[in-house]
């Protein structure tokens, strides 16, 4: 009976402790949840007004911390009461049972809060940040400076530009106040590095409704430019508002396929979008062969300059292609074996025809061929109708009987001798060929008139090709081009869209795996690593890649995202001019959630 009244009492204690938690971690939890609904009231109702973001946002942040507290305090109550539970019976027994439920519903509830509060955190900072590279596009459109050229104004050669600078830049126009500018500026307290800050002061846009691209603001007004094609992608230069007669909210913009210049929509009357946010668009040589940029849009055009392994370039336009490719070409029979096929007469007009006309006779009726001029003289053989002739001399008139003469030797077997070229009575016997080509270069003989359609053979230098039709114009499709700037030298020209050293840059990058994060980009394997780089880790991209000083591997200057670490990583393990080792890539582009 003594153990049985010792057990009881120690399972009250037991249950008036865990109740006494409860109630404690209850009431906490209460307020944290008031306080989330009033913040998520305070920022729903003041977001849009600049003044109160900033408070707002404080609020959401104190909260969240609150509302996690308060989770991780439930959680241990939760497992305290279970373990007093497990010693427990009867009606002690019901009530801790009551308690847990309680805990359960709490916890639930707090998590349904804290996700809330999260979503309420990214918007409210997304509109700050909006409204930062606002700010920063009506500052570059005013003083007409590009983002790259504030770079370089700003960072003083770094690979930053300090958040302390854009701010005073910023207040000193007058454009936002300094809370507005700590939240905006918040995501990049470590500085904006050149691609961050282009990001911000260049609104690219993707086209997700098929539209048009009008001149001018009010639809009723402008004619059509042009309709722009899903995916299409357009620069919104910054003059934007609502057409009063239609209810569309309306932005000049830039297309960067043709850098056509228009007015588009961005949002309908009943508010659907016609655009998305997508990112400006690079490229890089990863290696591989040559790439030319050229001075116009046109593969065979002056080549401007050669971009190097590691080059980044920034696209300014296109996709675009190049006129329609026009060559002449000739079906014919090559003279050594008959074989029949087309061929070109002229790749392109800098360069060197492959056949010329050959300077040839040709027998157009039967006629002698005699020793000498004489028309008596002996008969050598009579050459037959359509016999290529060469001729050794002028041709020379026979004034007794009018006749014109001229001494030929016969392709076929060498034979010379005197023929007559033209009759008493006009009729003409040997004329020159027009038809006959001598190869002037290695040209192949191909099956039908689109080029590349079948090989039949090589036709050799100095082969005779005799043309049985044409010329006729072979048009072939243009190779698509885009116009870029190469961001360390800012020169200027077109590349091949498909060349096979280009590739798609992103400044956002993921570590495939791990890594050692470095001082410099010279450091050897066992000095200057600031801290391992761990698989999955996300880095910004703060230069273009280089070569690792002493090796062929390719290495970038990062920024780690979690903890803002600057320092050098490899880009690949392999060498330069390859796009991946064996193991892949160290470093992975993440595309943006528009796909871009």
């Amino acid at each position: 009976v003594r153990m049985e009244a010792e057990r009881q009492a120690a399972a009250a204690a037991a249950l008036g402790e865990a109740t006494e938690l409860i109630e404690r971690v209850s009431t906490e939890a209460e307020k944290a949840s008031a306080a989330a609904a009033q913040a998520l009231r305070a920022s729903a109702g003041q977001a849009s007004d600049k003044n109160a973001r900033q408070k707002a946002f404080e609020g959401v942040e104190q909260t969240v911390r609150g509302v996690q507290d308060s989770l991780t305090a439930l959680a241990s109550a939760k497992e305290s009461v279970s373990q007093t539970k497990a010693s427990a019976s009867g009606q002690n027994l019901a009530q801790l049972q009551r308690l847990i439920s309680k805990v359960s519903s709490l916890e639930s509830r707090c998590r349904q809060q804290a996700k809330a509060l999260d979503a309420a955190r990214r918007k409210l900072a997304a509109e700050a940040e909006q409204a930062v590279a606002e700010a920063l596009r009506v500052h570059c459109r005013k003083f007409n400076v590009e983002a790259g050229a504030l770079f370089k104004q700003l960072s003083k050669a770094g690979p930053v530009v300090p958040v302390a600078q854009l701010q005073s830049l910023l207040e000193s126009n007058g454009d936002l106040q300094a809370t507005e500018l700590d939240l905006g500026f918040k995501r990049h307290a470590q500085g904006v590095s050149r691609f961050a800050l282009v990001e911000m002061v260049q609104d690219y846009r993707k086209c997700v409704k098929e539209l048009v691209l009008t001149t001018s603001f009010e639809v009723k007004s402008g004619s059509v430019l042009r309709k722009l094609e899903l995916g299409e992608i357009v620069e919104i230069l910054g003059e934007h508002g609502r057409d009063p007669s239609a209810g569309l909210e309306r932005a000049r913009g830039r297309a960067l396929r043709d850098s056509t210049e228009g007015w588009v929509t961005l949002r309908g009357n009943q508010g659907t979008a016609f655009f998305e946010p997508t990112a400006k668009p690079y490229l890089w040589c990863h290696g591989g062969s040559a790439v030319p940029l050229k001075a116009a849009c046109e593969m065979q055009s002056k080549t401007v300059t050669t971009v190097l392994v590691g080059d980044v370039l920034e696209v300014l336009e296109g996709p675009k292609a190049e006129p329609p490719i026009e060559v002449r070409r000739v079906r014919g029979r090559a003279k050594k074996d008959g074989k029949t096929g087309w061929v070109t007469l002229q790749e392109r007009a800098d360069t060197e025809p492959s056949l010329k006309q050959a300077s040839f006779l040709q027998c157009r009726a039967g006629i002698a061929l005699t020793a000498d001029f004489s028309l008596e003289a002996d008969v050598i053989r009579k050459l037959e109708v359509g016999e290529l002739l060469e001729a050794l001399g002028e041709s020379r008139e026979e004034e007794e009987r009018k006749v014109t003469r001229i001494r030929v030797r016969a392709e076929a077997d060498g034979k010379e001798g005197w023929a007559t070229s033209k009759g008493s009575e006009g009729t003409v016997y040997i004329a020159e060929s027009t038809a006959h080509y001598v190869c002037c270069s290695e040209v192949p003989i191909e099956r039908s008139l689109p080029s590349k359609s079948g090989l039949v053979r090589q036709c050799e230098v100095g082969e005779v090709f005799e043309v049985l039709e044409g010329p006729v114009i072979d048009s072939t499709p243009g190779a698509m081009l885009v116009r870029c700037r190469v961001l360390h030298s800012s020169e200027e020209g077109w590349a091949a869209a498909g060349a096979s050293g280009l590739a798609q840059w992103v400044p956002r990058l993921r570590c495939a795996r791990r890594s050692d994060l470095r001082a410099s980009a010279s450091a050897s394997a066992s000095e200057g690593v600031v801290r391992p780089l761990e698989e999955g880790e996300i880095v910004e991209a703060l230069s273009t890649p280089m070569l690792q000083s002493g090796t062929e591997a390719l290495c970038i200057q990062v920024r780690a995202e979690h903890d803002g670490t600057v320092g050098f990583v490899s880009a690949f393990a392999g060498e330069a001019g390859s796009s991946s080792s064996e193991d892949g890539p160290i470093l992975q582009p993440i595309q943006r959630a528009d796909g871009s």
